[in-house]
């Protein structure tokens, strides 16, 4: 079976479009060619019914998204959660497992006045303010941080350190490593 992929439904959605397309220009046709009454009541009768269809497949449709809506609202007020299973963790379960992440992170190496290594190379237009430096940080440089993490522009945790004479701003705290 095949995936159903965004351009396998769109090109589905042009098929049935086209189809529409020509069913209603055959019966356009059929209604202009037609001699007597009796042929034009039957075309007039079939464009009926085409259009009737078509109101009942929009209604339906429209039908399912209303029932999709009401459903979402019912689990959301009954408290379930919507996009799938939740844990529901139990008081100091969550520290037991291994590997998982703690809220906000920590750059314990990052801290004021240490000594670290840059753990890759970082240009001066990754920097928070790459007009204010003239270099960026090479890796494996050794590094003085010179002020507290603070929040860059890009919402990341940055410092200010200092490289032999120069001063470089806004260098990622997360590429620091502690000198070893």
């Amino acid at each position: 079976m095949t995936k159903r992929s965004k351009s396998l439904i769109h090109k589905a959605r042009e098929d049935k479009a086209r189809r529409a397309r020509l069913e209603w220009e055959r019966l356009t046709n059929t209604l202009e060619e037609a001699e007597t009454d009796e042929e034009r009541e039957a075309a007039n009768v079939a464009m009926q019914d085409y259009c009737a269809k078509l109101d009942e497949e929009s209604e339906k449709k429209n039908q399912l998204k209303e029932a999709k809506i009401a459903a979402r609202a019912a689990k959301m007020e009954a408290g379930r959660s919507v996009k799938g299973r939740r844990i529901q963790w139990t008081d100091g379960g969550r520290e037991l497992v291994p590997g998982a992440s703690k809220k906000g992170k920590e750059f314990f190496a990052a801290a004021e006045g240490n000594l670290v290594k840059c753990s890759r190379d970082i240009t001066r237009w990754e920097t928070d303010d790459p007009y204010a430096n003239v270099r960026g940080v090479k890796k494996g440089e050794i590094l003085m941080v010179i002020s507290d993490h603070y929040t860059g522009n890009s919402n990341k945790s940055v410092v200010d350190v200092m490289v032999g004479p120069d001063i470089v701003r806004g260098v990622p705290a997360g590429a620091m490593r502690p000198l070893e």
